[in-house]
């Protein structure tokens, strides 16, 4: 094989390597974060005692999260975002935002639980209701849709809160090199208890007990690269 034709074929692969990878490869190498949620066995039946209870998606919206560190906290959206989450999702989560960190340690998320922005472009119509000349009329932090005693239910509700997800243990990452991804998973089977009973969705006395719940049962799943301890 002379020199010209070995030039023309190492050029030939290796513009044909370069063609297969993705081009986020050659980036930043800092390390980067990923929000996402989702909901744990939804679909599934929560019997207690005579009642039935099954969960089958929730929707909310968030605002100003932050991934919580020993020392400062590091901000990644600001703004009005829809989370849907549904056990019959084909992938079955949500990615709510991420980008760069620091690096550092890192012990959880915080984030507003919320209404939507009074000009805010989402369009959902559980969350913000709007006239027939497209003016909003009311709105809503979250909504849950299931089945209680074989009856339909949409639970809604305007509530405001800011929610923290602690780690089970504090996750220390690299400034480059690395990957935090973090998915908040809802716990619905511990939405709709009270002392150990089912409360009725479609009860409105039974409101504050439902978002208290949703505001506090919510648990997180890390996957890492790179992680140092």
């Amino acid at each position: 094989m002379n020199t010209r034709f070995k030039i023309i074929f190492y050029l030939f692969f290796a513009l044909l390597f370069a063609g297969c990878l993705d081009v986020d490869e050659f980036g930043d190498p800092n390390t980067r974060f990923t929000l996402s949620f989702a909901i744990e066995d939804a679909g599934e039946d929560l019997i207690v005692g005579n009642d039935t209870l099954i969960v089958i998606g929730a929707k909310f919206i968030i605002d100003h999260i932050e991934l919580e560190a020993i020392g400062e906290n590091e901000i990644f959206e600001s703004g009005n975002i829809l989370v849907t989450i549904s056990g019959m999702d084909l992938f079955g989560e949500f990615r709510a935002g991420g980008g760069e960190i620091f690096g550092g340690t890192y012990n959880g998320i915080t984030y507003d639980l919320t209404q939507a922005d009074p000009d805010t472009e989402i369009m959902d119509q559980d969350l913000v209701v709007r006239d027939s000349e497209g003016n909003i009329i009311d709105r809503y932090s979250f909504a849950i849709n299931g089945i209680f005693n074989k009856k339909p239910f949409l639970f809604k509700s305007k509530t405001n809160a800011r929610i923290n997800v602690a780690f089970i243990e504090n996750v220390e990452m690299p400034q480059t090199m690395g990957s935090l991804n973090a998915t908040l998973i809802g716990d619905w089977k511990r939405w709709f208890i009270k002392d150990g009973e089912l409360v009725d969705p479609t009860d409105q006395s039974n409101s504050s007990v439902i978002e208290d719940n949703f505001e506090r049962y919510f648990f997180a799943r890390l996957f890492t690269i790179g992680q140092l301890n």
